[in-house]
């Protein structure tokens, strides 16, 4: 345990970071926790790196702001979620809401101040998320307002199943804060037998949002970081997990799917197929994607269809190209 009954201090923000080899941003990270400009809270950090580099970095940290700053360096690692599970097992007991913060992202310096204004303002709101820029590995902004076409905008609102299945309302866990209790209620979980499962944080989110009422900050609070360690295999694994995340919207709330959501789905398998270099069912899935709707996204459909015909490892070097030029 990070605290006993006799070294608590009151609190009023948990931050939850877990990290694994990220020596290179993690300083950042924790630099834009400390810059907050409201100062009440705490920073829990758990650290799956089997290297000494990433330890450094956190213990100084440690060393520097001992009464803000916690860490445990795990052995063997734990993967993700039960990184954070472990993590908010050792918060404060004190504290009210829980804020995550992954290890290469970065707050600006009223994230907190903000979204707890919201939380003042709007008493049962139970989650607060935000839109962000992306940066790449050198802090340089790529893309500006991501989220400049959000499907819906929600102040103080639930969202319905259907809606989360066939809009574009959530990216990450660097954009989440919300009551501490919602996490006694949806404890962080991995829908496979895979530890390493990379969308629990999609999972806490629509299991709050359909529930409770949700708040969307349009202000930039969040730079969220891309850089040369985002592989196609692992493009494979997150929408292999985001599909297995819509399965189970669909199972829990009863939904009855829609074009929409077939057509969403189609996709997902697209990609999934696509990058795991399987040209049978890219191309299988590609064509059902048009019998269900033949104009959205109707080019980039098209330039799937042609790149499918070149050699896999052609246009995984192409992709791997595109990718560290934008990084």
């Amino acid at each position: 345990m990070f605290y006993s009954p006799f070294t608590i201090v009151m609190v009023c923000v948990s931050v939850i970071m877990t990290t694994y080899k990220h020596q290179h941003y993690i300083g950042q990270a924790i630099d834009s926790v400390i810059a907050q400009n409201f100062t009440d809270w705490e920073l829990l950090i758990g650290d799956d790196s089997p290297t000494q580099e990433t330890r450094e970095v956190i213990q100084h940290y440690v060393k520097k702001y001992p009464k803000k700053i916690f860490a445990r360096h795990h052995n063997p690692n734990k993967w993700i979620v039960a990184n954070n599970n472990f993590l908010l097992e050792q918060a404060n007991p004190a504290s009210d809401y829980i804020a995550f913060l992954e290890w290469d992202d970065v707050w600006t310096t009223d994230y907190l101040s903000t979204k707890l204004t919201v939380f003042t303002t709007y008493p049962q709101t139970a989650l607060v998320y935000n839109n962000l820029d992306i940066i790449n590995s050198h802090s340089v902004v790529t893309k500006q307002n991501y989220f400049a076409h959000m499907t819906k905008v929600l102040r103080n609102e639930t969202l319905t199943p259907l809606e989360f299945l066939t809009g574009k309302y959530y990216h990450s866990y660097s954009t989440l804060m919300m009551k501490k209790e919602m996490l006694a209620q949806y404890p962080i979980v991995t829908l496979t037998e895979n530890k390493h499962y990379i969308t629990s944080d999609w999972d806490l989110f629509w299991n709050v949002a359909i529930n409770y009422p949700v708040y969307w900050v349009e202000k930039i609070l969040t730079l969220y970081r891309i850089h040369a360690k985002n592989n196609s295999k692992n493009l494979a694994k997150l929408y292999e997990n985001i599909l297995l995340s819509t399965k189970k919207v669909i199972d829990t709330y009863h939904v009855q799917p829609d074009t929409n959501v077939r057509f969403k789905q189609t996709m997902l398998h697209v990609i999934i197929s696509f990058f795991s270099g399987n040209r049978m069912a890219t191309f299988r899935f590609l064509v059902r994607s048009f019998f269900l709707d033949k104009t959205t996204k109707c080019m980039q459909r098209v330039w799937l269809l042609l790149l499918n015909c070149l050699p896999h490892s052609w246009w995984i070097f192409l992709f791997n190209k595109l990718k560290k030029y934008a990084t």
